[in-house]
Formats: C-alpha cells, structure tokens, sequence
C-alpha cells in the first residue's frame, strides 16, 4: 500500500493514526534502509514534535507483541495500552469497540492530559485503527458516519473507505448513514 505512514490528527479530535512502528533490530539484515529512514517510535514522536504536538497515549490495536518493545513509549512519557485485536474481527466484537471507547474517554477526561494527542495503530494503520476511531467518534462525539468516515480518509491516504462503509451498516440506520451533515 501506497500511504503516509502517520497521518495528521483529525480536526476536531484528539487522534492520530498511524502504522505499525518497527523496531529497528527488525530490519536487520532485510533491506537496505538508513536508520534514519526506520518507521520507529521516535519518528513517531518526532513527528509530532515537529508539528507542535504531544502524543499522551497510544493504543496498540496488533493482535502481536513482535513489532516493537512497548516500553520505548515511556521513555517519552507517552501511556501504552495494548488491546489486542484480531484482524477482519473488530467490526463484529462490540467488546473491543467498548473497551476502546472506554479507555479514550479514560484518558480525554483526565485533566493532565489536557491538548496531548491519542495515537492510534493497527498494522497498517488503517481498518481496524479506522473502523474504532470512527465508533468514537459516532458513538461518543456524536458525528454522524458520513463525517466520521470522511474525516477518517482525509486523515489517512489510501483508507478502505469502503470497507468500513460496509461495517458500518451494521451499527447505525441507513438514513444517517447516508446524511452528509454533521
């Protein structure tokens, strides 16, 4: 897939998704990148820097441990919070998307973090991380799906849009999900 690897935060929201990082003992010996061209927890943090923007949390949506050590978000000061979430399932499994929402509401109402982003990643950064940011924002801010799904894709290049307007369906009426207001 052909996509930015963080996308910008969602306007009006606290979050930003972004792919899976690497560790970089993962490219050992299997490519030819630099070190400074490795998609790793610092460039993520980095990026944010760079945008004068502080991640607060991240939520790990992989359904493994493999890609990286998790304690590197502590070193920034950043909170991890694994969910794991198997892949073509989170459509289907209210409890993770309760779970999810749980944990955001857990974090935006908690004072001290107060203007700190929520960075959000699946594997590719784009339907599981897609589909849960959307049921937030439909169920707990109150976006209609249009809006959400449309935010969602300006956000990442390359979303499956389609993918999750089929999930959606089965969530909310088709009345509202054909209401572009929001």
């Amino acid at each position: 897939l052909n996509y930015d690897p963080v996308g910008r935060d969602l306007r009006g929201t606290r979050f930003v998704p972004f792919k899976t990082p690497l560790d970089k003992s993962f490219f050992k010996g299997k490519c030819d990148l630099s070190s400074d061209e490795h998609f790793d927890v610092h460039r993520i943090v980095s990026f944010a820097r760079q945008a004068g923007k502080t991640i607060g949390m991240v939520v790990d949506l992989t359904n493994t441990d493999r890609y990286y050590n998790k304690t590197e978000w502590s070193v920034y000061g950043i909170k991890y919070l694994k969910m794991n979430c198997p892949g073509h399932e989170v459509n289907e499994r209210e409890d993770i998307v309760e779970d999810f929402v749980s944990a955001v509401d857990e974090f935006v109402n908690d004072s001290t973090n107060a203007e700190k982003l929520i960075g959000v990643h699946c594997t590719h950064g784009l339907n599981r991380t897609g589909y849960l940011i959307c049921r937030y924002l439909i169920d707990r801010m109150g976006w209609t799906a249009a809006r959400a799904i449309s935010g969602i894709t300006i956000v990442l290049v390359s979303l499956k849009t389609l993918m999750l307007c089929n999930n959606f369906r089965n969530v909310i009426s088709p009345s509202s999900y054909n209401n572009n207001e929001g």
